[in-house]
């Protein structure tokens, strides 16, 4: 039974094989990077047949709704980037193990609405990335490093802890993901997901993203006196990764409470609007 559901949704995921056409003027899902989540829809038709009534054929169609909804839940996984490398689809496509584990997951997410129509169904589930009820962590492991942060020589000790950070990266061009890195001038790693507790990168990500620049709705994350700098441009990075100036690295990792603060995901980074 286990091989059969797994085989299912492998078929899903590399032919996305139709399981009812949705309108084409409908939104199939989207992706909320400020919320950190999927909101996704599935749409099935309303079919009148000799036998039963309006209420099971609307049932019927709650069903297609719901395979609909799985197959474009699958195929939002590939405009949600995991890291430079790679997208949430691409893990699932590798890894059977994660195929069954998603399928699984879909079926505990409670539909957000249910609209019935005289010719459809929507059915709509939201999907959150981190957090209670989310599923980052079925596809993507965070933590395999944690703690180990990169020590400079001669290094300048900060005069002050910081609570966090936060780094305006907006005109570069840069694109969100679920484990950015940050790098300095000589392309050394300063921050990334892999030197982060686990739980920290489960409760609420690597980094919050946003388009304010007060980043108002998640001063609790960076805290009262995060480190605030700018980005430096650098095109040689991929698209999901920050360049910072080594003197901002220096004295970002000068003082053990801030490490600490850095290993439990207490990063800002500020995006243009349109990257989210």
């Amino acid at each position: 039974m286990v091989r059969l559901i797994v085989s299912t949704l492998v078929i899903l995921v590399l032919s996305a094989a139709s399981l009812g056409a949705e309108p084409p003027d409908r939104p199939m899902y989207r992706v909320d990077w400020r919320r950190m989540e999927l909101e996704v829809s599935g749409y099935g038709t309303v079919s009148a047949r000799d036998r039963g009534n309006i209420i099971e054929w609307q049932l019927e169609a709650v069903r297609h709704a719901n395979q609909n909804l799985l197959r474009n839940f699958l195929d939002a996984l590939k405009h949600v980037q995991v890291d430079a490398f790679q997208t949430a689809h691409d893990i699932l496509v590798e890894d059977l193990d994660r195929n069954e584990r998603l399928f699984r997951y879909n079926e505990t997410v409670k539909a957000v609405s249910i609209r019935y129509g005289d010719d459809d169904v929507t059915v709509t589930k939201v999907f959150p990335f981190f957090g209670q009820g989310g599923f980052a962590h079925i596809l993507y492991r965070a933590g395999k490093d944690t703690g180990n942060f990169g020590h400079y020589e001669n290094l300048y000790v900060s005069s002050t802890s910081f609570t966090g950070l936060v780094i305006d990266a907006r005109g570069l061009g840069r694109i969100p993901a679920w484990a950015p890195r940050i790098f300095d001038e000589d392309r050394n790693l300063v921050y990334a997901a892999e030197l982060l507790e686990r739980e920290s990168f489960e409760r609420w990500g690597a980094v919050q993203y946003t388009n304010d620049p007060q980043y108002r709705d998640y001063t609790s994350r960076v805290g009262y006196n995060p480190l605030r700098i700018v980005a430096r441009r650098e095109d040689k990075l991929m698209d999901t990764d920050i360049s910072i100036f080594t003197e901002d690295a220096r004295i970002l990792l000068s003082r053990e409470v801030t490490l600490r603060n850095l290993q439990e995901g207490r990063v800002i980074i500020i995006l243009a609007e349109d990257a989210l």
